[in-house]
């Protein structure tokens, strides 16, 4: 039965994550390459850890792929979004659901990211219900759950999340 929903839920990340039925095959980066930044593979209990390490600050989750076009929309708007808020504000990080994680510095090419870089497992993205992307999932300064949404979010509405996640509004 665990095999089946794996699948199925391979599956169904593969559909959703594609959305044009092709992976991305821009020429940015040869995915062979080694990455200019960090890349730290995940699983369930490794993001508890993080999680718990980081109460006390916004931590912003980006569940992505690299064939998504959701998800390239979604990524520089994010990125814009870190740059905007110190670390002890603000911890966002990108979760890559790709087979392997040489896709991603494919997909930045030469260009380094602000925000931290991860390669979830399938346990991770079973623990979490994902099954569309990109998915975000924010915690606000008391660890919990404040937006849990799939779909694209321009930047100034996911600026007020923050702020209202950091209770700067009142």
């Amino acid at each position: 039965m665990r095999k089946l929903l794996l699948l199925i839920w391979c599956i169904g990340v593969l559909t959703l994550a594609g959305c044009s039925g092709a992976p991305d095959s821009s020429p940015e980066a040869d995915p062979a390459s080694s990455p200019s930044f960090e890349i730290t593979s995940i699983d369930a209990a490794g993001m508890e850890t993080l999680l718990a390490a980081n109460k006390g600050k916004v931590v912003f989750l980006c569940f992505w792929s690299v064939s998504c076009p959701a998800c390239k929309q979604e990524i520089p708007e994010l990125e814009t979004l870190a740059a905007k808020y110190s670390p002890d504000q603000l911890k966002l990080m990108l979760v890559n659901l790709d087979p392997t994680p040489e896709s991603i510095a494919a997909f930045f090419g030469e260009q380094i990211p602000v925000t931290e870089q991860y390669h979830g497992s399938n346990d991770l993205a079973q623990a979490y219900g994902i099954y569309t992307i990109p998915h975000l999932v924010m915690y606000d300064v008391e660890g919990d759950v404040f937006l849990n949404k799939s779909g694209f979010f321009p930047a100034k509405m996911l600026d007020a999340l923050v702020e209202h996640a950091l209770r700067v509004d009142g």
